[in-house]
This record gives C-alpha cells, structure tokens and sequence, in this order.
C-alpha cells in the first residue's frame, strides 16, 4: 500500500510587483543555496533592496489599515472600503475630500 504525500499549501499569490519580484529572487536564491553557489555582490545588494522593499510594504500595508479604520470612525464606509480594495491612479484624484483629508492626516498622526 502506498501513502499518499499530503499536499503542500501554496504561497498565496503576492499583490505588488515588489512582491512577486521577491517572490522570483527567494525562489532563485533558494536554489542556488541548494546547489552550492555562492552569492554574487550584485545578488547580495539585490537581496538587501527586496528586503528594505518588504519592509516599506509592511509599513504601507499599516498606513492604510489605520486610513481604513479613520475613515470608518467618522463614518465613510464606501471610502474604507475603496482604500481596502484600492484604486488606480485617475480613481485617488477624484476620491478626496476634506473629511477624508482630515481623516489621513488624523490617522497619520496617530502612526508615529
């Protein structure tokens, strides 16, 4: 009788570039790791960025948690809910108003 391997669970797909772009040098330097390579200066300095990188999103990912959480405060639901889901471009410019202005830099303030 032969036993079935349990699965693994996939990596859930990265939403930025920055991220899947990590995603691709972890899964390369991973490999190579394996296969006994050494780390180029060069791969070592691109390491470094996606690292400082994951750290940024980290910190942008907080802020817009905390604009979300503002904006529901004062009750603007439809506006949490566009910044939860986020918006292109041409969308943010016609997305402010000074309650949300206030709202951001409200929420801002409480982040540092």
């Amino acid at each position: 009788m032969v036993m079935a391997r349990p699965k693994k669970r996939a990596k859930p797909a990265a939403s930025l570039k920055v991220g899947q772009f990590g995603m691709m040098v972890d899964a390369y330097f991973g490999s190579s790791i394996n296969a006994g390579i050494r780390k180029t200066r060069g791969e070592k300095k691109v390491a470094e960025t996606i690292e400082r990188a994951k750290e940024l999103s980290i910190a942008a990912e907080v802020d817009r948690q905390g604009f979300a959480e503002e904006l529901r405060i004062i009750g603007d639901l439809s506006g949490a809910a566009a910044v939860e889901a986020g918006m292109e471009k041409n969308e943010w410019g016609n997305f402010w108003t000074r309650e949300r202005v206030d709202a951001f830099r409200k929420s801002r303030k409480k982040r540092k």
